[in-house]
């Protein structure tokens, strides 16, 4: 074939993504292909909407950072990462930036933002509810409207992604159907294609609660393995008050008051429960007198983990702070006192439907936690414990007696 004369292929490396598409198109044309290709516009369309759906089903972000790192490994994935390959993924990605902000809609920034300012949802919460958002859209890409079959499509995908039947598959559903509910047009009130079992019907009988013996065993454990106070306090608030996970990780030594009988813990209390203080038994003070720090979530769980696997207690699928908690419901349960005492104590919203003898009784709540306190199994476990924790574990045997009391 003739060379043609109005063909001179540029041999620079290419600096946007236009550029990649043109030079594909130039080559194809210098081969003598005929045929008339989609315009210019819309094959960029494509390509954005393809990188970013890219960046989002690895990255979950549609932000800047995870285009970049799109571009860095796949684009340039075969250049030595330096300032300059970085330059050039900007300027790779810079025509897709301004694509986004051109476009109508970004179903992840405007439910992000619903998620934190109109919803208040808790920071973990929105990191959990945009993570399914951002897997449906990776898939779908940028709609106002999902349909149905979309919605099925991904609910296959996570009936195999996700243990099937179990509460993991039922979590992505319900952030999905949030997810769906939350778009600008949607129907608050709107189900997925599909019924949803109910959480508690999956999870009554399968999230694991540590057995009394098991909760002893991993107390104890704080005098054997040396436990670091840090992660005493939150076994002790986890066993006697039965404390979430995030209650316990942000706890610190800002929420305790030690004043021999009026002590008091204020455990920073989630999911709209009753925020009060609780009293701290005046024997249990010694354990207490430690100073603590907020920790991360998850840096709680592993550690956590950690100990009861040292304490040669099973670490069961679904295990955490919870299977604390619900061996706490179980024992406070036994204890006569009022149900709706038992509920304040356990930090709980106030029931919607109380009996008449609970909506005119008026118990302080100091008073009834102080009698769940004095006939709490795990008080005096606590009391049996402090005596060694404070001769045989060394961040607490520095305490004295003098220092306890004042």
């Amino acid at each position: 074939m003739k060379d043609r004369n109005d063909f001179s292929p540029d041999t620079s490396p290419p600096n946007t993504i236009k550029d990649i598409i043109l030079e594909q198109l130039s080559y194809t044309h210098a081969k003598g292909k005929t045929d008339e290709p989609e315009s210019i516009q819309a094959l960029l369309e494509r390509v954005y909407q393809h990188i970013e759906r890219e960046a989002l089903s690895i990255f979950k972000s549609n932000e800047i950072w995870a285009l970049r790192r799109w571009a860095l490994e796949n684009i340039l994935k075969e250049e030595i990462v330096s300032e300059a390959t970085v330059d050039i993924a900007d300027g790779l990605i810079q025509p897709l930036i301004d694509w986004q902000k051109e476009q109508p809609l970004d179903p992840l920034s405007y439910y992000n933002h619903r998620l934190t300012h109109t919803l208040r949802k808790r920071p973990a919460t929105v990191r959990a509810y945009m993570l399914t958002a951002a897997r449906f859209v990776s898939m779908f890409g940028r709609k106002n409207h999902y349909s149905n079959e979309e919605v099925m499509q991904y609910l296959d995908w996570a009936g195999g992604h996700f243990p099937e039947g179990g509460s993991s598959y039922i979590h992505e559903c319900y952030r999905l159907q949030q997810f769906l509910r939350n778009l600008p047009g949607a129907k608050l009130d709107y189900k997925l294609p599909i019924e949803i079992k109910k959480l508690d019907e999956v999870e009554k009988f399968r999230q694991p609660m540590f057995s009394d013996e098991e909760v002893e065993m991993i107390c104890w454990a704080c005098v054997l393995d040396r436990v670091r106070p840090n992660m005493v306090i939150r076994i002790a608030v986890a066993s006697i008050y039965g404390g979430r996970k995030g209650e316990l990780a942000q706890l610190s030594s800002e929420d305790i008051y030690l004043d021999g009988t009026n002590s008091s813990i204020y455990i920073p209390t989630m999911k709209r429960g009753t925020r009060k203080k609780q009293p701290i038994p005046q024997s249990l003070i010694p354990l207490f007198s430690v100073q603590v720090e907020p920790i991360p979530d998850p840096t709680l769980h592993n550690r956590l983990k950690r100990i009861v696997q040292r304490a040669s207690v099973p670490w069961r699928q679904g295990s955490g702070c919870h299977s604390f908690r619900r061996n706490v419901v179980t024992l406070i349960d036994q204890i006569a006192i009022s149900d709706i005492s038992k509920s304040k104590f356990m930090r709980w919203g106030t029931p919607r439907q109380l009996s008449m003898l609970d909506r005119y009784r008026r118990i302080p709540t100091e008073v009834s936690d102080a009698k769940i306190l004095s006939e709490h199994p795990r008080v005096r476990l606590w009391e049996e414990i402090i005596p060694y924790l404070l001769e045989f574990n060394p961040y607490y045997r520095r305490l004295s007696d003098i220092d306890i009391l004042t």
